[in-house]
């Protein structure tokens, strides 16, 4: 299970924070206010995208990008990804044995299609892994 803490937040569009009791909004645990982070949504302008890539330390490497693809006048595709890299801060010495190994290789990509029918109406559709 992913918590708000531990997701790598990247294509950030729109912060919002929400001071005092939320309950009504998000659920009654929220006491203290809540702190939504939205994403960039796809737009029918233009192609637009973005390539960042980090390196670092033990091997370290992230890459974060997005492009936005306008298909039509009624529909946008976006698709954002973030890709990181670590090696272990110790060199594995188990001799015959299954690997021991603290390196990070997680991903995310995600991506949103937005449908906007003649009629004025918005369909958003989006899909995180």
């Amino acid at each position: 299970m992913k918590t708000a803490i531990a997701d790598a937040y990247y294509d950030v569009g729109q912060i919002e924070v929400l001071r005092g009791p939320q309950g009504t909004l998000v659920g009654q645990n929220s006491t203290g206010g809540a702190i939504f982070v939205n994403s960039v949504r796809p737009s029918f302008g233009r192609l637009t995208g973005f390539l960042q890539h980090t390196f670092g330390d033990y091997g370290y490497t992230q890459t974060q990008g997005a492009v936005n693809v306008p298909v039509s006048d009624h529909l946008a595709i976006r698709i954002a990804e973030n890709v990181y890299r670590k090696d272990s801060f110790y060199d594995d010495i188990n001799v015959g044995g299954s690997a021991l190994t603290a390196g990070l290789q997680p991903g995310d990509v995600a991506s949103k299609v937005r449908v906007s029918p003649s009629n004025g109406s918005r369909i958003p559709i989006s899909t995180s892994t």
